[in-house]
């Protein structure tokens, strides 16, 4: 009303808010077992090393409750419901055997051109299958072999040579391939 006037509040300062933040959110990303990079994206403190181990570390325990916790407790539940329902709707016989199998999502790769290799030298010194190391890049074996033998059906029928199939690398001993 006329002669009247508005104040508003004048708060304190807040000094040491961000430092209370930081260590409020290295807790939680503590108690998830998670790197407060990952959860903040504060990379002020990180430099390559660091950020590829704990990001390393990170995708491990990711793996670890997919194959521990996501795969075996929803998944493979969800999967049983569903062949329940194909039997009631007579999609399925009890006679019928169906399987499923996992591939979980891909992980990013850091240094993508080391990690390759190293899958390549994993899968050649026996560590791994290469069924394995595919799934491990998120895909499905059987797809990818289906593409591969596609591919090199449409070389061929083209007169196409190129370095990225084997049969057609000179840096490869195929002497004795079997095709």
């Amino acid at each position: 009303r006329p002669g009247e006037q508005v104040q508003f509040a004048a708060p304190p300062g807040t000094d040491g808010y961000n430092e209370h933040t930081k260590r409020v959110l290295q807790g939680i990303s503590a108690g998830y077992d998670m790197p407060y990079e990952s959860m903040s994206g504060d990379l002020s403190n990180v430099n390559f090393s660091s950020g590829r181990m704990g990001k390393m570390d990170f995708q491990n325990l990711v793996e670890e409750w997919q194959e521990l916790l996501m795969i075996p407790l929803f998944c493979k539940t969800v999967f049983k419901w569903f062949l329940e329902y194909a039997k009631i709707y007579g999609m399925v016989t009890e006679k019928d055997v169906v399987e499923c199998t996992w591939t979980a999502p891909a992980r990013e790769f850091i240094d993508p051109l080391k990690e390759v290799k190293a899958l390549v030298e994993k899968v050649r010194a026996n560590f791994i299958s290469w069924q394995e190391a595919v799934r491990s890049l998120g895909y499905e074996p059987e797809e990818i072999l289906q593409q591969l033998q596609a591919d090199a059906a449409k070389f061929t029928e083209f007169g196409l040579m190129p370095t990225s199939d084997p049969r057609f690398d000179p840096n490869r001993n195929m002497s004795n391939p079997k095709v």
